[in-house]
C-alpha cells in the first residue's frame, strides 16, 4: 500500500481546519459564560514564600450600596464610599437609599485582595 504524500496530508489538514472554521461560524462560536471569581492561596514549592493572587474587581455599578459592599467584601476588597455626604454620619441606616454610579478601579481590573475599591454613590 502506498503512503500518502506530503501534499495530500497538507491538503487534508487544511480541509479539516476549514471545516472547523465553517462550523464555528455557523454555530456562533463559543458562548460567553458568567464570570466566577476564584481565589486560591498558594505556597511556593521551593521556599514557602506566599504567592500573590489577583482577583478581578466585580462590577457593582447600578447596585444598591449595601449589595455593592457585600459583593466587594466577598471578593476580598476594602470599600471606600464617596458621595454619602451627611448621610454617611448615620452609617448603615441610610445606605439603602444610595446606588453606586461609578467605581474605581473598574470591573476589568485585577487587584490583590485587601486593596481598596472606591465607589461613588448617588441618592435614589
Amino acid at each position: 500500500m502506498k503512503r500518502p504524500g506530503w501534499l495530500a496530508v497538507a491538503l487534508a489538514g487544511a480541509g479539516g481546519f476549514f471545516v472547523g472554521v465553517l462550523l464555528m461560524i455557523l454555530l456562533g462560536g463559543p458562548k460567553d459564560a458568567p464570570t466566577k471569581t476564584v481565589t486560591t492561596v498558594a505556597r511556593s514549592i521551593t521556599n514557602g514564600v506566599g504567592v500573590v493572587v489577583k482577583v478581578r474587581v466585580p462590577n457593582v455599578v447600578g447596585l444598591p450600596l449595601p449589595d455593592a459592599r457585600d459583593r466587594l467584601d466577598a471578593a476580598g476588597f476594602e470599600v471606600d464610599v464617596d458621595g454619602l455626604g451627611i448621610a454617611g454620619l448615620f452609617g448603615q441606616v441610610f445606605e439603602g437609599d444610595f446606588a453606586v454610579v461609578a467605581q474605581d478601579p473598574g470591573p476589568t481590573v485585577f487587584l490583590v485582595r485587601g486593596k481598596t475599591v472606591t465607589v461613588r454613590v448617588d441618592g435614589t
